[in-house]
């Protein structure tokens, strides 16, 4: 017997950027055997994994001792979670970090623009410290305690609208009092994570004083990846561009955007740029590849290599079937040499590159996926003149995706290829270390000059100590320590190909 078609792959055609066949093909899955809608579903995470996951443990498995089908749940989403959980834990390294993930279906030939519309509340949050050093572990009620902190805000969002700012302490919602507890952290992710909050009557104190009380709540926006652009001065009078890149959406989207920021920081003459990456979850790397192209340093030249796709064993020899049915087959089409990326310094606008002499990226460990590719590419070209600021080590994400589409119900993101640079490393596993850690002053607005982080660049171009000593905090974790508030995934949290 056979089972219908794995919906449409909507990314896949521009991924391949070959033509796909015909969406209504019949696929062999499982002889003798058709299954419900949601068995299809949990059948397809395990082949098309089986084919495409970076990894090969999952190739040892059989269909029957994998046995897809005991992932069936009551819903086309956790039925897909739940299978490619089972994928995620055939390697230690996706086990560990959550790699791969199911999302609900979105249909992105729909859409009227190619960013996704998020659907939040389209700010998050962080806790800040009074010793204004970086920590990693904490006591439930730690007397350290500063407060929970906006981090970001996307402007089209409702708090967005209503006028929240990165630096707003969020002091309560509803009548609970937010502390460093279990009860408010179980309380903000019901916000953040779950969104099982989908309103709230939060007041938040503003930085210079005051408090505003706001009936905020989820809603859809598109989200913008540059939230903030200007050229701050060092101590000493030298100019530097900043601009806060919160994730790399389509090329088309954010183009504009960029060339407006960097255009300023041509026309302005600086040759320091302060990148703030400490929220930038990921996203395509054909934009990654216009900002390596636009921030590389005068030595490189087009035709050097910025970095190379690789992908499993068995896609590069061209033994897939499922594969087969998505786009045109090339006996070379997944083989390194056919997977190169070369700097072209010509793709950007006139006036472009701007050649830094020095760069300086503001990194935690949200910094992941095609943010950690662009510190990479740029790390061997720089000579040293390449820093990194920040609180801890960036995610540790070296893998991509292809987004796999079923039956309109569900897309799933399995790990599909890893990259290197130009001297064939890989951004590790663990994450890049920050050559100065500093405390992330989620107190301070965008381009506050007295930021930690942001200070610290500037003292760092005039060659100053950085003003205050950002030694780690190794208090041993309590017994009583708990839990982060998490982010959602979205599909800009990972490296995809286009």
């Amino acid at each position: 017997m056979r089972v219908f078609s794995i919906g449409a792959l909507v990314y896949l055609c521009t991924i391949l950027l070959t033509s796909c066949t015909d969406k209504s093909k019949l696929l062999d899955v499982k002889p003798d055997a058709d299954g419900t809608e949601l068995q299809r579903i949990a059948d397809s995470v395990y082949l098309f994994s089986r084919e495409i996951y970076y990894w090969n443990e999952i190739r040892s498995t059989t269909y029957g001792s994998f046995n897809p089908r005991q992932y069936v749940k009551t819903t086309a989403l956790e039925t897909a979670e739940a299978a490619i959980e089972a994928v995620r834990n055939t390697n230690s390294y996706d086990q560990d970090k959550e790699y791969s993930y199911a999302t609900d279906y979105y249909d992105s030939e729909a859409g009227s623009q190619a960013t996704q519309p998020e659907n939040s509340y389209g700010f998050f949050i962080k806790s800040g410290w009074k010793a204004r050093i970086p920590k990693y572990t904490a006591f439930e009620y730690d007397p350290d305690f500063a407060g929970w902190f906006v981090t970001y805000v996307f402007p089209d969002s409702d708090a967005g609208k209503k006028g929240v700012q990165r630096g707003w302490k969020m002091v309560k919602v509803g009548t609970e009092i937010l502390k460093y507890d279990n009860g408010s952290i179980g309380t903000l992710n019901d916000m953040f994570y779950s969104q099982t909050k989908k309103s709230a009557n939060v007041t938040f104190e503003k930085p210079g004083g005051g408090e505003v009380t706001l009936d905020l709540s989820i809603g859809s926006f598109t989200p913008a990846s540059v939230l903030y652009s200007t050229v701050l001065q060092s101590p000493g009078g030298t100019k530097a561009g900043y601009l806060v890149y919160k994730f790399f959406d389509r090329l088309e989207d954010s183009r504009a955007a960029l060339e407006t920021a960097l255009g300023t920081f041509n026309d302005a003459g600086v040759k320091n740029i302060i990148l703030d990456l400490r929220y930038n979850n990921g996203g395509f790397t054909r934009t990654q590849d216009f900002m390596a192209n636009s921030l590389a340093p005068a030595t490189v030249s087009n035709g050097k290599k910025m970095y190379t796709y690789y992908y499993n064993q068995n896609l590069q020899a061209g033994n897939y079937t499922l594969m087969r049915t998505r786009h045109s087959y090339s006996a070379t089409y997944y083989k390194p040499e056919s997977n190169t990326i070369t700097f072209n310094k010509t793709n950007v606008i006139t006036g472009f590159p701007i050649n830094p002499a020095k760069l300086f990226v503001i990194v935690s460990e949200q910094t992941a996926s095609s943010a950690e590719l662009l510190i990479n590419d740029l790390k061997p070209y720089f000579n040293g003149n390449i820093k990194l600021i920040g609180d801890q080590n960036t995610f540790g994400k070296p893998v991509g995706f292809f987004p796999v589409d079923l039956f309109k119900k569900v897309t799933f993101w399995a790990v599909s290829f890893m990259t290197k640079n130009s001297v064939d490393q890989q951004v590790p596993f663990e994450g890049f270390t920050p050559d100065y850690r500093v405390y992330d002053g989620v107190d301070k607005s965008w381009g506050d000059v007295t930021e930690d982080c942001t200070k610290a660049a500037l003292y760092l171009i005039d060659g100053l100590p950085i003003p205050k000593a950002a030694t780690a905090n190794t208090r041993a974790r309590a017994l009583s320590s708990i839990p982060k508030v998490q982010l959602r995934p979205q599909y800009y949290n990972n490296m995809l190909r286009e």
